[in-house]
């Protein structure tokens, strides 16, 4: 179990910010997930557009995902100067509150990395984690590996389109993909299993 002590004020200063990022993602289907990182003597929140580190009392290091509605609805109806969080596998307890959250705990925290996302983030902007820039259980533990998939089959998509448009000017879908990943920085071998799926069917 790792336990962490801070300020309801700064906190909630905090959490003020976040309330603005979800009323800019209002509409969208995807809940929006606040990524929790506790490490000596700080946390860190983290969530697409806003990253922000807090001053706290901590032991042990660790990193949790909730829902940043649960999360600012629970923390707006303490008023004690300083709140009480304990974190254990599978389930955040804050002050009476409990909850289920996506946890995972480290011996230190030279591996914890959080992922940074512009608040309205494209497809452009997720291809990019894939490969050598973030592990497949980083992108889960983050609830971004199905918009990640989600991205990789669109561009296949786009990509076999726009070379079907384009074919009487003898331009392939060999040369479309090479350009647009090399455009986006991305491994185009991150789009082989979409592209066997799509032969298989």
């Amino acid at each position: 179990m790792v336990t962490f002590l801070i300020e309801t004020e700064g906190l909630s200063q905090i959490l003020n910010r976040l309330k603005i990022v979800q009323k800019l993602n209002k509409g969208k289907k995807k809940v929006l997930m606040c990524e929790v990182t506790v490490k000596k003597g700080c946390i860190e929140l983290s969530t697409p557009g806003l990253f922000q580190v807090l001053e706290a009392r901590t032991s042990g290091t660790c990193k949790f995902v909730i829902p940043v509605s649960f999360f600012t609805k629970v923390v707006a109806s303490y008023k004690n100067d300083y709140l009480n969080f304990a974190v254990s596998k599978g389930m955040l307890e804050m002050e009476n509150y409990i909850c289920n959250a996506n946890t995972t705990f480290f011996e230190d925290d030279s591996v914890l990395r959080s992922i940074q996302l512009p608040i309205n983030f494209k497809s452009s902007d997720l291809l990019p984690l894939t490969g050598i820039e973030y592990t497949k259980e980083e992108l889960e533990f983050n609830n971004l590996a199905p918009h990640v998939e989600k991205a990789k089959r669109k561009l296949v998509m786009d990509l076999l389109a726009a070379s079907q448009m384009l074919s009487d000017y003898d331009i392939s879908y060999k040369e479309l993909k090479a350009y647009t990943c090399d455009r986006l920085k991305i491994n185009p071998g991150i789009l082989d299993d979409i592209e066997m799926n799509l032969i298989r069917n």
